[in-house]
Parts: C-alpha cells; structure tokens; sequence
C-alpha cells in the first residue's frame, strides 16, 4: 500500500481546506475539498490523515470544520 507522502492530491486538499489564500477565500472551493477529503477518509487509514494534521477536516462533523476553516467570520446563533 502506497504512503500518504505519494498522495500529493490529498496533500492539496488539505492545504486548500486550511489556507483561505489558496483557494481565493471562496468557500465553496472549502465545501468541495472537505467533501472529497470525508470521501477519501472512507477508504483510507485514519493514521494517513493524523500524520498530515488534517484529523479535524475528516471528523467529526463537518460543519465545525467549515466554520474552523471559512472565510466568512459570521455568527449563525
């Protein structure tokens, strides 16, 4: 089984979801790679991700980690 550093993909993702910059602070751009990210979790090792720093992207819920990491700094209470 390949190591996650041949997984430059992921690597982006992760990059894309925690760096506003990278991704123009377009939110949405943030949704698509936290989806692609959980997707990806499904099939791999949690361990992958962890050594990445990417464990709060994949779990637990997924709106906590679109407030964490969007550009929008609003309150929805």
């Amino acid at each position: 089984m390949a190591s996650i550093k041949n997984f430059t993909g992921i690597q982006r993702l992760v990059k894309l979801c925690k760096d506003r910059k990278e991704r123009n602070d377009s939110d949405s751009v943030l949704v698509a790679c936290l989806a692609a990210l959980r997707k990806i979790a499904a099939v791999r090792a949690k361990e992958e991700f962890i050594k990445l720093g990417a464990q709060e992207l994949i779990e637990p819920r997924l709106w906590d980690a679109f407030l964490a990491h969007s550009s929008k700094r609003e309150s929805y209470v």
